[in-house]
């Protein structure tokens, strides 16, 4: 057998143009990893956020008892709910309801949760503006507030621009919209 010493190994051309292409491959990686990291982090983000409104809705089904119950007048709109305004645009409340008003009022209603959006994330806007989502039992009946509104949107944004809107009904259905 006669070996051919020409034909070993690889050319510089073929070892140089296979550097540049894996070199181009992992600069387009690169380039899109923090961009795909913020958008995972708004479908995070829009996915908790539902989360945690069926958890008011929970609450209020399993007749989950709040302090505040006890001391509300008779006739009361009990329940739980969910609180979101752009003025607070990094956060959302969680509260039981603790009077005869249908909507969030600070100091009346007990906060159960505080929860903090993730960072780069914010409440973009919220209509009917601020935004309260009641869940009252034991149906549970769905109040969406201010207005009596029939639909809840709240939009989340994260720093480069792209939203994500949470639409509830008077269903109590949760559609997350891109």
């Amino acid at each position: 057998m006669i070996w051919n010493l020409n034909n070993k190994g690889f050319t510089l051309v073929e070892l140089l143009v296979s550097f540049a292409i894996i070199l181009f491959l992992s600069g387009l990686a690169l380039t899109n990893w923090k961009g795909g990291s913020q958008n995972l982090a708004l479908v995070r983000a829009a996915n908790l956020v539902a989360q945690d409104i069926q958890k008011a809705q929970e609450f209020s089904l399993s007749g989950k008892p709040a302090a505040c119950f006890a001391l509300a007048p008779a006739g009361s709109m009990l329940g739980y709910g969910t609180f979101f305004t752009s003025s607070t645009p990094s956060s959302y409340i969680i509260f039981a309801n603790c009077n005869i008003a249908t909507s969030y009022e600070a100091g009346t209603d007990q906060i159960v949760e505080t929860k903090t959006l993730e960072q780069g994330i914010a409440v973009f806007s919220v209509s009917p503006s601020p935004l309260s989502i009641l869940f009252v039992p034991p149906a549970p009946d769905v109040k969406i507030e201010p207005g009596n509104a029939l639909l809840g949107n709240v939009i989340l944004q994260n720093s480069q621009g792209k939203q994500k809107t949470l639409r509830v009904n008077t269903k109590g259905v949760i559609d997350i919209l891109q």
